[in-house]
């Protein structure tokens, strides 16, 4: 693309000037008071035609482009909404449940937590493994969206690893819905970003106020 605007730059410049050449010399002529044309109007009107035509084809294939990428722009939006509703589906239906399943017998529970895994948001990894969510979205926030959902996985295995201890997997379940916030809260800024009503320094601005990075590990 750059290289196409050097060229159409260039090519305008040299009309200019042909225009420019082609004005003075018509006025020499007309001072002359010569008629018919000579082969440097034939040039002249030939140059013209191919600065014409390749300007209107750089017209259209910068039109081409600004349609793809809008387009692309439109579709990914989408996807992150899509994927933002799951989440806070999710969190919705994370938050309460360790009291929720710990309000009944031991055994009762155990068995709740066992019958009922947490599964995973399948639209977060649709979209970290979707071309246009690092072609649109912040440098920033295409890292720290690897990380937080490999790190959440961490702690949804261990809430479902019936070899844990039970009073840990539950304790698991707060730290892995803060983490759901976080990529929700993530991708509600690059949805910002890619329909271009926030700016790179406000995504990065968010992104370093998101409330939990968890660095411990997963114990029995």
């Amino acid at each position: 693309m750059t290289i196409l605007i050097v060229a159409f730059v260039i090519c305008v410049a040299i009309a200019a000037a042909i225009i420019e050449y082609a004005g003075s010399r018509t006025k020499k002529r007309k001072a002359r008071k010569e008629v018919g044309p000579e082969k440097s109007d034939v040039f002249i009107n030939f140059a013209l035609a191919l600065v014409a035509t390749f300007a209107g084809v750089f017209l259209a294939f910068n039109l081409s482009n600004m349609q793809v990428e809008r387009s692309e722009r439109d579709n990914l939006g989408s996807l992150i909404g899509q994927s933002i509703d799951e989440l806070n589906l999710e969190i919705t239906t994370l938050e309460g449940l360790p009291e929720f399943i710990k309000d009944r017998e031991e055994e009762d529970s155990i068995k709740m937590l066992n019958n009922n895994p947490i599964e995973d948001v399948v639209s977060v990894e649709f979209l970290i493994s979707n071309q246009m969510f690092p072609k649109y979205c912040t440098q920033m926030g295409t890292m720290m969206m690897l990380k937080l959902a490999r790190d959440k996985e961490k702690w949804r295995e261990a809430v479902n690893n019936r070899d844990f201890e039970f009073e840990n997997r539950l304790s698991y379940i707060d730290i892995y819905r803060e983490y759901i916030e976080d990529l929700r809260d993530l991708l509600l800024l690059e949805r910002g970003y890619v329909s271009g009503n926030l700016s790179a320094k406000q995504v990065a601005e968010g992104l370093n106020e998101l409330h939990y990075v968890d660095t411990r590990d997963v114990s029995l």
